[in-house]
Order: C-alpha cells, then sequence, then structure tokens
C-alpha cells in the first residue's frame, strides 16, 4: 500500500497519451492501525467499492490525520474539531485487475465535537499503476463523509467521489 519504490521512474508505452475524465463514487468501511511515527494519531485503512468512469472497482486508503494547530481548516456548523491530512495513498483496482495509484497533495477534516461524524477533502496527483495506468499521471480530489459506529475500536463508514483527469500513455 506505500507503493514501496513506485516513486521510481516508469515506461510509458509508445503511443500518443489519452486523457480521461475520471469520476467514481465509492462507499465502504475503514479502521485505525498504530501510529507508525509516534505522533500521537493513528492511520486510517479505508476499504471501500466504488463505481465510476472505468466501471465498478475497489479502492484502498490510508490516510493520517492530525490536529489542525494554525487554524488553516474552516469547518462548517456543527462540525467543530479540525484536522489536516498529514499524509494519504490511494489505490483504485479495477474489474481488469489495473491499478492507479495516487498521492495526496493536501486535505483536511472536519469532525463533530461527540466524534460520530465527519466530512473532509483531500487532493493529489497520480503516480502511475500497473496495466493500463503503467506510467499514469493526473490531478484528483475527493470529497468524503462517514459516521463513527466505534470510536474506541476506531471503526467507522466512509462515502464520497473521486473526480479528477487520468493522463495514460
Amino acid at each position: 500500500l506505500l507503493f514501496f519504490g513506485v516513486l521510481g521512474a516508469t515506461t510509458c508505452f509508445a503511443g500518443k497519451d489519452k486523457v480521461t475524465d475520471l469520476s467514481v463514487t465509492y462507499a465502504g468501511a475503514g479502521f485505525n492501525l498504530t501510529d507508525p511515527n509516534g505522533d500521537g494519531y493513528p492511520m486510517n485503512v479505508f476499504i471501500t467499492e466504488g463505481k465510476g468512469t472505468f466501471g465498478k472497482s475497489s479502492l484502498m486508503m490510508l490516510s493520517e490525520f492530525a490536529e489542525d494547530t494554525d487554524s488553516s481548516v474552516t469547518c462548517p456548523v456543527g462540525f467543530d474539531q479540525a484536522f489536516d491530512l498529514v499524509r494519504s495513498v490511494t489505490t483504485m483496482t479495477t474489474p481488469q485487475v489495473d491499478q492507479l495509484w495516487g498521492w495526496f497533495t493536501g486535505g483536511y477534516l472536519c469532525m463533530t465535537s461527540d466524534n460520530m461524524a465527519w466530512i473532509g477533502e483531500a487532493s493529489g496527483v497520480y503516480i502511475g499503476g500497473t496495466g493500463r495506468f503503467q506510467g499514469a499521471t493526473g490531478e484528483w480530489t475527493t470529497e468524503y463523509s462517514g459516521a463513527n459506529f466505534d470510536a474506541d475500536a476506531g471503526f467507522r463508514t466512509i462515502s464520497g467521489t473521486f473526480e479528477g483527469t487520468v493522463n495514460t500513455h
């Protein structure tokens, strides 16, 4: 999931670049992992199913949020806890078992004071993949929301949309 060595050089197939507008609606569940960097905030794993531009797909996201200490996040009324997205990666797998990999460039999460409901947004870039997404580039934005079913255990729902552009070779 952390794209071991993927950020290295990739090779494009011969031919023209193809630009595809991407739109995927997704829903699933998530849970906490340990705190790998010792900053007091756990990594969140989300496992979802989606439907959109490339048909039915599965999406996995790994994200870490930290308290918004510089007040850069403005939350809507009713969501009074603000968090910055520290890091996040995503993988979308299509029915043909092609994978599209994404890396975040920014984002946030806002939560209610009872820790039960949350909303947020993130943006990022595509950094390659497998099959038809080998060497892919592009940009994406996702808006998401969810509910914590067991805040102590870290189990929660998530739903949202991915919108963006994928450039393949």
